[in-house]
């Protein structure tokens, strides 16, 4: 078997790659963190405290339940953000995704690059046959990048329940293997 898993084909990302995040990386997950500008379409920016106490809670991640990836660019091994998974449903098989890039990594569009890379590895290491993701609807760059990625209207959100300022979108295990 392959590292992504029988039958599923590695894909190349030609200007990223994803490694595990490490101790080694708080000063960059705090940055992101707790930058306004990273932050204007998720959140409000964490305070630096928490920040910190967050990093610590998901650098082990068979405790946390996530899988955080640090995302360098190939070119100049530069750290330019962070992807990967929160706490899956594993009675429902479906896990939520994330990403968050530094200035550079957005001004270059590594976003495409580092979701692929990341729901790959996610269908390949989990017993999950659904990812999904939430955004915020102004945000019209994450709305281009998982409708691009063949992401559909997940569950509350395609019914009358939606929360009126929140996307979610999803794509099952069988459809991703399309793209």
């Amino acid at each position: 078997m392959n590292a992504h898993g029988p039958g599923i084909p590695p894909r190349e990302a030609s200007r990223i790659e994803l490694r595990h995040l490490c101790e080694t990386d708080e000063a960059l997950y705090c940055s992101l963190y707790t930058d306004p500008e990273t932050m204007a379409f998720v959140s409000p920016p964490l305070s630096a405290e928490l920040a910190i106490r967050n990093f610590h809670e998901v650098l082990h991640p068979e405790d946390s339940g996530h899988g955080v990836f640090i995302v360098l660019e190939k070119a100049t091994g530069a750290a330019i953000g962070l992807c990967g998974w929160h706490s899956s449903n594993a009675r429902k098989r479906q896990l939520e995704i994330g990403i968050l890039l530094n200035a550079r990594g957005r001004s270059r569009r590594y976003s495409k690059e580092a979701i692929t890379a990341v729901v790959d590895r996610a269908f390949a290491a989990l017993p999950i046959d659904t990812v999904w993701v939430q955004y915020q609807r102004a945000n019209s760059a994450a709305d281009r990048l998982f409708v691009g990625l063949g992401m559909q209207l997940h569950g509350i959100e395609a019914g009358k329940r939606a929360q009126p300022t929140r996307v979610v979108r999803s794509i099952c295990r069988s459809m991703w293997r399309c793209i």
